[in-house]
């Protein structure tokens, strides 16, 4: 169906980098193309108003198209940027060649004393109209581009996280400093005495997370029940006790709303002072917490189920590799859990797996830096069956709290907050990208009809508050309607800033793989073909997943056929074929450390 002429059409605008823009009038349809010339101003993401202007020929296929216009930016998506700055001698400018490969245009940065060669956050200010780039002022020095730590604070700044935090959440991380023990203390005894906290202290409980980990937000205990079955329990960091809505930790968790993990540092949703302590499930320490305890029989079935507010005791702190080592040798410290734990775990994943659920297991690498921050190895990390227990339970505890809040939003009407993942567009034969939103659909790649994030409110928002609804609907019946009103807003403010956090994850993976790669080039390697275009190939390679191009130019004398719906090049006289998944051979020609690109050809057999 055709867009109609005397219709504006709002919402987000598409642009790539070529300075085409695409707008979605009608989900069920063709993208209204937008050229160059019509964007009025826009950048990627902005909000804006579209007009249809009739058809436009696709150059690629030859075929009609309807296309537009922006007739007004309604609201922008970013009002900083972050960039390079560089001198336009033909032109007498000095200019921002902006880090976001989705923006366009450079800027013209306006001001005194404009430090050449470095990186810098600027303010847009503005794009005249007739004029050939957007112009801004200059907020921020970030350092020299290029030196390591220049890079991962404009890294991290382009997708408006910083490390430090607002004096008034210095304030108040200065008063839990001073008084938070004596609050933890205090919240122990009290829910223990007026019933609304369940005292854990007693049971075998434990940790297990990676060798480096700074915080514990997640402990499990384990006890074996008179009748043979088992007592699990899922014990999470109780951060709604210490972060009340209305405080300035609060606001700025809100605004953060998750954690970001770089190559090189965290930049946290908390202060310290909570993440790393009073919220921490440090060993040989009471703690406040926030469980879902299971009752399984002996093939991981669930007998009953408990949630609420409990006090736990640690006992251990495991790393994933001597949780491991334990189970291996059959010999170490609390064996007997362990083994308890992996045999259920091994069943709840064998019946989530019959349900459908499929299996994320693309393997991660972690890059490790020398003192400067060079990159001097990339490692491959290991899935060991330590981690798949965890990932169990955790999943476990999320899917039973997502269904138990369910089941009281519909009683009181009221709302949750659901992590939904939907089914693969056919059309499009693309994963979605899992949300999170008041509106339940289940998720589709865990086979899950109820899902939530509970399991993390150190570093995640969505999870503080799905705390704060559990502690409502079991003990204390204090989240407000103006709380309630506001959960879809901040479940999409959650997913945008996800999705800005993964962005910024990436980039600094894939910058040290190129500086890594750089020490590589005439070098060959083994990779498989990870992407097909009408550009050309993209490739990882096997050990390291550094991730590059082969253009099409460069893949042999013939001219090469894009095949879309088969996701291959075929050689229209030699008719080889390269398609998505085959094993290929490369050279490395050249690593843009700008551009964190790097270009292969092909190397012959």
């Amino acid at each position: 169906m055709q867009p109609k002429k005397d219709i504006e059409y709002e919402g987000p605008i598409t642009i790539i980098k070529t300075g085409k823009g695409f707008f979605t009038f009608d989900p069920n349809e063709e993208d209204m193309f937008i050229s160059g010339e019509n964007l009025g101003g826009a950048f990627p993401g902005d909000i804006v108003k579209v007009q249809f202007i009739g058809n436009d020929t696709d150059k690629r296929t030859g075929k009609a198209r309807p296309a537009g216009k922006v007739v007004e930016v309604v609201s922008r998506a970013r009002e900083t940027f972050v960039g390079k700055l560089v001198e336009n001698k033909e032109e007498n400018l000095i200019m921002m060649i902006p880090d976001w490969k989705k923006m366009y245009v450079p800027f013209v940065v306006k001001g005194e004393s404009l430090p050449l060669g470095h990186k810098v956050v600027i303010r847009f200010k503005g794009w005249n109209q007739h004029q050939p780039y957007p112009w801004g002022e200059l907020e921020e020095i970030i350092g020299p581009a290029g030196e390591h730590e220049t890079e991962m604070r404009a890294l991290a700044l382009s997708q408006g996280f910083r490390s430090d935090f607002p004096p008034g959440v210095q304030t108040e991380a200065k008063y839990l400093e001073e008084h938070g023990r004596q609050m933890l203390k205090d919240g122990a005894d009290e829910g223990i005495a007026a019933g609304t906290r369940k005292d854990f202290r007693g049971t075998t409980t434990f940790t297990i997370d990676p060798f480096d980990a700074k915080d514990f937000d997640d402990a499990l205990s384990v006890k074996t029940l008179p009748n043979g079955n088992y007592e699990i329990g899922v014990h999470i960091a109780d951060v709604s006790h210490f972060v009340r809505p209305g405080t300035q930790i609060d606001n700025e968790a809100r605004k953060r709303a998750t954690s970001v993990y770089l190559v090189d540092r965290t930049i946290p949703m908390l202060p310290h002072i909570l993440s790393t302590d009073l919220c921490s499930l440090n060993p040989n320490e009471d703690r406040l917490s926030m469980s879902a305890v299971f009752e399984l029989d002996k093939e991981a079935g669930i007998v009953s189920r408990w949630f609420g507010p409990t006090v736990i005791h640690s006992d251990k702190r495991f790393t994933y590799e001597e949780a491991q080592e334990v189970l291996t040798t059959q010999n170490g410290i609390m064996l007997e859990e362990l083994n308890i734990l992996k045999m259920l775990a091994d069943k709840i994943r064998a019946r989530r797996v019959a349900r459908g659920a499929i299996a994320f297991d693309t393997p991660e690498v972690k890059v490790i830096l020398d003192e400067n921050g060079k990159p001097v190895d990339i490692v491959a990390k290991e899935r060991i069956d330590t981690m798949l227990v965890i990932e169990d339970f955790m999943l476990l505890a999320n899917e039973a709290v997502a269904e138990f809040l369910s089941t009281e939003v519909k009683k009181t009407k009221t709302q949750s907050i659901y992590r939904v993942h939907d089914k693969p567009d056919a059309a499009l034969r693309s994963m979605a990208k899992a949300v999170y939103t008041t509106k339940n659909a289940g998720h589709f790649g865990l086979a899950f009809e109820f899902y939530t994030h509970f399991t993390s409110p150190i570093r995640r928002y969505p999870d503080l508050l799905i705390h704060r609804l559990v502690k409502r609907y079991t003990v204390e019946g204090v989240f407000s309607k103006e709380e309630l009103a506001e959960l879809d807003i901040l479940a999409i403010h959650s997913s945008e800033r996800e999705v800005a956090a993964v962005e910024a994850e990436r980039d600094s993976i894939k910058m040290k793989q190129v500086e890594y790669m750089s020490e590589h080039i005439g070098e060959e390697f083994d990779a498989v073909i990870s992407g097909v275009s009408d550009r050309g190939l993209y490739v990882e390679l096997k050990e390291s997943r550094a991730e590059g191009m082969i253009r099409v130019r460069d893949i042999g004398d013939d001219y090469f056929i894009y095949d879309e719906k088969r996701y291959r090049l075929v050689g229209e006289k030699s008719k080889t074929e390269y398609a998505l998944g085959d094993p290929i051979r490369v050279k490395l020609m050249d690593a843009r450390l700008a551009e964190r690109e790097l270009d292969f050809q092909i190397v012959k057999a």
